[in-house]
């Protein structure tokens, strides 16, 4: 079979019989298949998306069976122009008639069969390559649509434009023709961005530099679009080539991404890091002019029990009523924060430092009596009790001050300060503030008291875990838990980890509750195994202090093998600040963990700064969401792209998903979908002591086994 023939296919319509054996027979040697067709009824019975390369027609048949031939060509099979219908003509006349019916090309009679088949191959060879042109603009044009960019040549001289299909749907034009002018195009960018962008296509123009600017189109009854118009090589002539580009999501998620990094997203206050920028800005001008700052640090009281009781759902609420409630406050007062830099950079003078922990910095106070009426102005606000899903709360405050440069000359002296203070105002009995002196300093503060009842408890056996399961998103069946630590003092009720484990942490105590939490979860693992529960995994918080402890993967081992448990039973969660702390030396330890059979996972993943490039570097099991993240899925269609892209990355490099925070049905609906493998929230599960997760293991293996 000659190659050049292979997979070509020619239609035939002949009336003329003499001529039939001859045409088929050279068209034999040009295409392998021929179809022979009678009449029109014929070619309806073909299939829509018969393949051809050539349509043949006998000039024989009337004028108005050609016309039809080659309109039901062009409207029932996959034609396209590059499709040739020749025709078999008396004369140039006749020939003339059937190209206005739609004929490609002619031959007259008598044929000259050597002519007719060269011919014939060229018109096969033409349809080839007009097959793939077509294909290739497709392909092009699917691809433009996919990534939201559009080509254009611009011919700078005439300001004339020829552009790519998909710039209609980037400039949200209601027909489909594409802008011949420059000036269309100028048209539809937004009136406010116009003579900037001018300027810099006229300045490409002018003096050859490469074109690159961002600017706004109008579209109708919608947001507006942002575009990034660049060029794609120097200009030559008068012609300046480049693309278009939809960069409106990138851009939104970059912004989100800018806010999520100055600013609590729960509260919309400035966060622990803004915060600080702001108080070393306000610190550095104080010094200049002599003036005092002030910090009011706010803890709500017991509002752990308000989350163990009602849920994080309820307790997220509530933090938001309370800053908006204590910004309501401090509107009213004449003494607060006033611009640092000048009117157009006013300060955020409320901050939440992470939990129920605020910070309210107050500028340039005249008396120092006067701070102390703003925080009984902000304590008197909480009396009233906030309503939220039909619970009515009642909270109050722990209010600690401190005065910069009375108290204190640095900022990490100012913070500390702050929380000394709020802490002695929660020894002196909760819903009170006090200011800081030096007798509350933290070596001899409630912190050291707090760390002295801390050591106590770990004797007195009063260290607690609670277990929150971890649930299959496909089978609703209970994967695993994580292990939560919780503090059961006797006179203070549940100390909110909040409160103790930062105190463990700056005391080094939390390397021995972070061992006691291991051995705990080990013992429990085995009763648990004794129970019938054999495949669940626990996972268990490391902490930074021992996670750098230089024997780390050899304690572990010891522990784990003193049980008697398999290794892979136990799920280590790191943090991301935890890890980029030093990355190479955080590779070589999450190898050893892994080494000895352990399985690593990153917790709370999009809260801390830790790049791709080391991502991948990272031996990881699994990566679990922040619940930042999913809080607001369903109404929030930034966060749930953040939230795609994260899933989409950690399936990429095949790691298993856990989403946290999962508290409504929708969220986990959003989850599903999305295919995130494993869900751990309030909306399956509070965490629960371990015969109340032992019961609820088993009930959901019921449900999972019937279906519900």
């Amino acid at each position: 079979m000659p190659a050049s023939r292979q997979g070509q296919t020619a239609l035939t319509f002949i009336a003329d019989n003499t001529l039939r054996p001859p045409l088929l027979a050279s068209l034999g040697r040009v295409c392998e298949k021929v179809h022979e067709l009678s009449d029109l009824a014929a070619l309806e019975r073909l299939p829509a998306e018969f393949a051809f390369d050539l349509v043949l027609v006998d000039g024989q048949f009337p004028e108005t069976a050609f016309a039809a031939i080659c309109s039901a060509i062009r409207q029932q099979l996959s034609w396209h122009p590059g499709k040739p219908i020749i025709v078999l003509a008396d004369d140039v006349a006749a020939a003339a008639r059937a190209r206005r019916a739609g004929a490609t090309d002619f031959v007259l009679r008598p044929v000259d069969w050597p002519a007719f088949e060269e011919r014939m191959r060229f018109h096969v060879a033409a349809a080839a390559q007009s097959d793939f042109d077509v294909r290739q603009r497709e392909w092009l044009r699917h691809t433009q649509r996919q990534a939201g960019v559009a080509s254009f040549d611009l011919d700078t001289g005439t300001g004339h434009l020829l552009c790519s299909e998909e710039i209609t749907h980037l400039l949200g034009r209601a027909d489909s023709t594409p802008p011949r002018h420059l000036d269309e195009l100028f048209a539809a960018i937004a009136e406010d961005d116009r003579q900037r962008v001018w300027e810099i296509f006229e300045a490409a123009i002018l003096n050859g530099t490469e074109l690159k600017v961002e600017f706004r189109v109008n579209l109708a009854g919608s947001e507006n679009r942002i575009l990034l118009a660049q060029s794609t090589g120097k200009i030559k002539g008068q012609r300046l080539c480049g693309t278009l580009q939809d960069v409106t999501e990138g851009r939104r998620i970059a912004e989100r991404l800018s806010f999520l990094a100055s600013y609590d997203e729960l509260t919309l206050l400035a966060n622990r890091n803004h915060f600080k920028d702001i108080l070393a800005k306000a610190m550095s001008q104080a010094q200049r002019s002599g003036v005092k700052l002030v910090g009011l640090f706010m803890d709500l009281d017991k509002f752990q029990r308000i989350n163990d009781s009602l849920g994080p759902n309820i307790g997220d609420q509530l933090l938001r009523m309370v800053a908006n409630r204590v910004r309501g406050v401090l509107r009213g007062t004449d003494c607060l924060a006033r611009s640092i830099a000048g009117d157009d950079d006013r300060l955020d003078q409320v901050a939440r430092l992470g939990g129920d922990e605020f910070t309210i910095l107050l500028v340039d106070v005249a008396r120092v009596e006067n701070s102390a009426r703003v925080a009984q102005r902000i304590l008197d606000a909480l009396k009233d009790a906030f309503v939220v899903d039909e619970h009515e709360i009642v909270v109050s405050a722990s209010i600690g001050i401190t005065i910069f440069p009375d108290d204190s000359t640095d900022l990490d002296s100012f913070m500390k300060n702050g929380d000394a203070a709020m802490f002695h105002a929660k020894a002196q009995g909760r819903n009170n503030y006090q200011f800081f002196n030096e007798s509350l300093h933290l070596s001899a503060s409630s912190k050291l008291a707090l760390e002295g009842r801390l050591r106590r408890a770990m004797e007195n056996r009063e260290l607690v875990l609670h277990y929150q399961p971890k649930i299959d998103a496909g089978s609703g069946r209970v994967l695993g838990v994580e292990a939560l630590v919780r503090w059961s003092h006797p006179d203070m009720g549940l100390v909110p980890p909040s409160q103790f484990i930062p105190v463990a942490e700056e005391t080094g105590l939390i390397v021995p509750i972070g061992e006691w939490v291991l051995n705990e979860a080990c013992r429990q693992a085995i009763e648990w195994r004794a129970q019938g529960l054999k495949d669940l995994s626990i996972g268990v918080n490391l902490s930074a202090l021992q996670f750098r402890g230089a024997d780390l993967s050899q304690r572990l081992a010891d522990i784990i093998a003193a049980h008697g448990i398999q290794p892979e039973c136990i799920d280590v969660e790191l943090t991301e600040s935890m890890l980029m702390y030093d990355v190479e030396d955080a590779i070589h330890k999450m190898n050893e963990l892994r080494g000895i059979g352990l399985t690593l996972s990153i917790d709370d993943f999009g809260t801390g700064y830790s790049s791709l490039s080391y991502l991948m570097r990272f031996p990881l099991n699994t990566l679990k969401i922040d619940r930042s993240f999913v809080r607001d899925l369903a109404a929030d269609t930034h966060c749930a792209s953040i939230t795609r892209a994260i899933l989409m990355m950690a399936k990429s490099l095949n790691l298993k998903v856990v989403a946290e925070g999962v508290e409504t049905s929708q969220q986990a609906a959003w989850l599903r979908e999305n295919e995130c493998d494993v869900l751990q929230g309030y909306y399956f599960s509070r965490p629960l002591p371990a015969d109340e997760l032992a019961r609820f293991c088993a009930e959901k293996q019921v449900s999972a086994h019937d279906g519900g």
